[in-house]
């Protein structure tokens, strides 16, 4: 239960990060601040590209893996 909760909340976290920096940044009283906008909000942007990149070779290989195993009798 908690770690579907924080699966959602974490996976939710980073679009919400660049949507709100991308919002900030087109605003002209912001407009001073869009560099710093820009690299708070990279990291976040980067850490979920990165784990999600992460867990897609991890599963094919498992399941080929898996597949390409003889049978046990």
């Amino acid at each position: 239960m908690i770690q579907s909760t924080a699966a959602a909340v974490g996976g939710v976290v980073p679009l919400a990060a660049y949507l709100i920096a991308w919002s900030l940044a087109r605003n002209i009283a912001w407009r001073a601040y869009r560099r710093a906008l820009w690299w708070v909000t990279a990291p976040a942007i980067i850490g979920a590209v990165a784990s999600d990149a992460g867990v897609v070779p991890t599963e094919s290989v498992t399941t080929t893996a898996d597949r390409a195993a003889p049978p046990r009798p």
